[in-house]
């Protein structure tokens, strides 16, 4: 029998070689018939292993929500004329558990003005996952900023490896370790432009926001207070 868990394949039944497709997961669970030869030398003088050999697929089910590691148990029955034998293999099932926060420094809410420097950390925690996983990170410098730098990927804070401006632009994967959590930091310096337009600059008052994207869905909205120097004159 199948256990919960696991989808037989239809038409995968393979015995000694030979596709058996007409058998479905309910005849393997009521039981079928092969013959099994003796070792030795059949009539053609062919050297015989004695065994006959039945195999079959399964896919893996999509564990439950908050489930994420499951061990199946699949049992097979054999029975010889009064014996029954029975043998029992088992099979690890992983998930990976993916969870994305954006922070950034100064912090949340904080005003900036002109020459100041916002560092956005993409935190991708797969700590608690049993299994790895890939993370496609995309982001931006936001409306009023410059992209200062490199973008880092940092694993417990020590930088594994750096990308471009352009490539955080168009996005690049970011790969997690089971039980393994990964940041991505970069940094941009507050100032319009000299050839932003006027729908490109931040103005006094407004807000500086910013939103990655992580397999293609949203993270948090960052936002920082932009104001201008009061400049006055005695």
């Amino acid at each position: 029998t199948i256990p919960t868990g696991l989808t037989f394949v239809e038409g995968s039944v393979i015995i000694d070689s030979e596709a058996a497709a007409n058998i479905t997961s309910a005849d393997l669970a009521t039981g079928i018939t092969v013959n099994v030869p003796a070792k030795g030398k059949n009539e053609e003088g062919t050297e015989v292993a004695g065994q006959t050999i039945v195999e079959f697929k399964v896919t893996v089910d999509e564990l439950a929500e908050g489930i994420l590691t499951k061990t199946l148990k699949n049992v097979a029955v054999v029975t010889e004329n009064d014996k029954t034998h029975e043998d029992e293999v088992d099979v690890t099932v992983n998930k990976p558990d993916l969870h994305v926060t954006k922070s950034v420094n100064p912090g949340e809410g904080t005003k900036v003005k002109a020459g100041d420097e916002i560092t956005y950390t993409i935190l991708l925690d797969n700590s608690k996952g049993t299994a790895p996983t890939t993370a496609k990170v995309k982001d931006s410098a936001p409306k009023g900023t410059s992209f200062k730098g490199v973008v880092s990927i940092k694993k417990e804070d020590v930088e594994e490896t750096t990308k471009t401006e352009a490539q955080l632009a168009e996005g690049f994967d970011v790969e997690l370790a089971a039980f393994e959590s990964k940041t991505v930091v970069f940094t941009v310096t507050v100032g319009n432009k000299a050839d932003a337009t006027e729908e490109e600059k931040v103005k006094d008052g407004e807000m500086i926001s910013n939103t990655a994207e992580v397999n293609g869905t949203p993270t948090n909205t960052t936002e920082n207070h932009y104001i201008e120097p009061i400049i006055t004159s005695k």
